[in-house]
């Protein structure tokens, strides 16, 4: 076992300089490409989250469900101040 361990690493030649210089900017080249695609997809990401901010579809610009209270609900949404009105006779105003 020992001797085929040796003889694989003997065989096994160092590389030389303008090898690994050349692997180092095939790399480098591989990540300047992805890189280049990962700023084009934010791009678009930016666009399509700006045109769906202006048509009105984000998350915060949905239209509220304004639900019609009871009597019973608005008096008591009144009486804890989160209704408020103005008392005119006998009609509340908001």
């Amino acid at each position: 076992m020992e001797e085929e361990k040796k003889e694989v690493e003997e065989k096994k030649e160092p590389e030389t300089e303008p090898e690994v210089i050349t692997k180092a900017n095939e790399a480098a080249e591989r990540l300047e490409n992805a890189i280049k695609k990962q700023e084009e997809l934010i791009r678009r990401q930016e666009e399509l989250a700006a045109k769906k901010a202006l048509s009105g579809q984000a998350e915060a610009g949905q239209p509220s469900e304004d639900k019609e209270l009871s009597a019973e609900d608005y008096a008591a949404a009144f009486l804890d101040g989160k209704i408020k009105g103005e008392l005119k006779g006998d009609i509340i105003k908001q």
